[in-house]
């Protein structure tokens, strides 16, 4: 079965859903995030999952299923300065390193 870009990004995003969960952190998923802001006038990324810390502490994660992102992250990264918690790009071929700093980010103290 042939996956159309929607589904591809869609299943890749279900995957880090599920590592994170994992972790302990309560996700959220924003369909359809687009990749790109939907209004110039709000400084916010689009983000493809949301993620809390049992302490309350936000992640802010944006998936990308394939290894080539455009050049998206230097495009995009005046939007992040904004976000209240730390972003994180993650492809199909970073998602353990990125899982990692997660766990670090995690267990240091607020």
């Amino acid at each position: 079965m042939k996956f159309n870009p929607y589904k591809k990004g869609r299943q890749f995003e279900y995957r880090v859903r599920d590592e994170l969960l994992k972790l302990g952190l309560i996700v959220f998923r924003t369909a359809k995030s687009s990749g790109k802001p939907r209004n110039t006038d709000i400084p916010y990324p689009p983000v493809d999952l949301i993620a809390f810390t049992r302490d309350g502490r936000v992640i802010f994660i944006e998936c990308k299923a394939g290894k080539y992102y455009g050049g998206y992250k230097q495009k995009e990264m005046r939007y992040f300065d904004v976000l209240p918690g730390p972003y994180f790009l993650v492809t199909s071929y970073n998602l353990k390193e990125v899982l990692e700093r997660i766990k670090e980010w995690m267990n240091k103290k607020q």
